[in-house]
């Protein structure tokens, strides 16, 4: 499994900053020119010979900005075919609607779904554009945002320029001792990237600087020890094997971060100490943290916490916890609209309950009192499944009270009354 540390240089003298800062704007110019030549559809080795003639970089150089650009024109023509389904998808739902005799639209209604269908169908023949042409759309390097901003003239040309050559990456190669060019040294107590830059000797070699590095670790207050995994030391001792890792190097607000991947070795089958016979706990992932439920075996409310802890995520992994993966669809809603009122939580925690229910195969009805108030044909709701209910339920609640649900937590006793009206 892949493990990333984030690290930052210190100690950075004005002459290193110099020499970073030249080599990333040379690297990310590789980037776009090797991502324009692919475009062109250039082959790949010419690609590399040319950037290390035109730019001065070394082989191994040109490779990765060749990959990185690569990589990057992979990702946009996965999210071309995305966006490609998901209008298309769009274009049948609109014209289902007014090729349905049966629900009669206004005229106004009408002339809306229309001009709905024309702004999607326009949408859908310029993304099918690109793929008949086996391109992608047009790319910013230096985010859309910054772009705008210069457009404006928000940000100087300097500042543009910035944005743009922020960044210089390289991949790892077991045959160089782990990374040939941002090569991590640990010597002294201290650690050290090591870079090899665009300068060279009389003998044509690289000239190489060596900048301290800060491998975060945080102990605790309380107990002096280390809080989480102590990644620091696992990368250390990675090291020591001399197998690759990855290094990218990030200019951000004028400190520079060092992102280190690598390798951890983890038991495939590890022996499942902790099972669910006596109870589960629900996890509900959030990009901040995780919302925890724990019920008892017959489904019923034990207690629930939130952890702002991003490495939780993998450490049911470690710890030889049973996992149990069910279908996420309507968690949040089943657990905001019948759990979250009843037991005081927030809507991330009814979800992990829903889901620790889940997990046990129980049902999730719909409360007695929820659907009398709106369903006007209870016979013909109650022949559908549970997520077609629950999906009904949310459209009704949806359109008459609306989608935030802080909303419907601050003021259920309220729009109940109003839904029964």
């Amino acid at each position: 499994m892949k493990v990333t540390t984030k690290a930052m240089l210190i100690n950075v003298s004005e002459e290193n900053i110099k020499t970073i800062d030249n080599l990333m704007v040379v690297f990310c110019s590789a980037i776009r020119f090797s991502f324009n030549r692919i475009i062109e559809d250039k082959r790949i080795g010419d690609i590399e010979k040319d950037i290390s003639k035109k730019y001065g970089l070394n082989i191994r150089q040109s490779k990765d900005a060749v990959e990185n650009a690569r990589q990057i024109i992979a990702s946009q023509k996965k999210l071309l075919k995305m966006n490609y389904e998901n209008y298309l998808k769009k274009v049948k739902v609109i014209e289902k609607l007014l090729n349905n005799d049966k629900k009669k639209l206004s005229y106004k209604n009408r002339c809306g779904l229309v001009k709905k269908l024309e702004k999607r169908q326009r949408k859908l023949s310029y993304y099918k554009g690109f793929m008949d042409k086996n391109t992608v759309p047009p790319v910013i390097f230096g985010t859309k945002e910054m772009f705008i901003k210069r457009c404006k003239g928000l940000i100087s040309k300097e500042q543009w320029q910035e944005y743009r050559a922020s960044r210089v990456y390289s991949r790892g190669d077991k045959t160089k001792n782990g990374n040939p060019n941002l090569r991590i040294i640990s010597k002294d107590n201290k650690t050290f990237l090591e870079i090899s830059t665009l300068d060279k000797t009389k003998t044509n070699r690289a000239i190489k600087i060596q900048v301290e590095v800060y491998l975060p670790q945080k102990l605790s207050r309380a107990t002096g020890k280390i809080n989480g995994r102590n990644y620091k030391q696992m990368f250390l001792d990675y090291l020591q094997t001399d197998e690759a890792y990855q290094v990218e190097l990030i200019r951000k607000n004028q400190r520079y971060y060092c992102h280190i991947t690598f390798e951890e070795d983890i038991v495939v089958n590890p022996e499942v100490l902790n099972t669910g016979h006596y109870g589960m706990i629900g996890i509900d992932t959030n990009p901040d943290g995780l919302a925890l439920t724990m019920i008892d075996s017959n489904g019923n409310y034990k207690w629930h916490t939130y952890i702002k802890n991003g490495e939780l995520a993998g450490a049911c992994n470690h710890s030889g916890v049973e996992i149990t993966k069910v279908k996420p669809q309507f968690t949040s809603k089943i657990g905001l609209y019948k759990y979250c009122h009843q037991y005081e939580m927030g809507v991330h925690n009814g979800a992990a309950m829903v889901i620790a229910r889940r997990s046990y195969s129980l049902k999730e009805k719909v409360p007695k009192d929820l659907k009398e108030r709106i369903i006007e044909d209870l016979d013909k709701f109650n022949n559908k499944n549970e997520w077609s209910k629950w999906s009904e339920i949310n459209k009704n609640i949806k359109r008459k009270v609306g989608e935030k649900p802080a909303l419907w937590l601050n003021n259920r006793k309220k729009y109940l009354e109003e839904l029964s009206l």
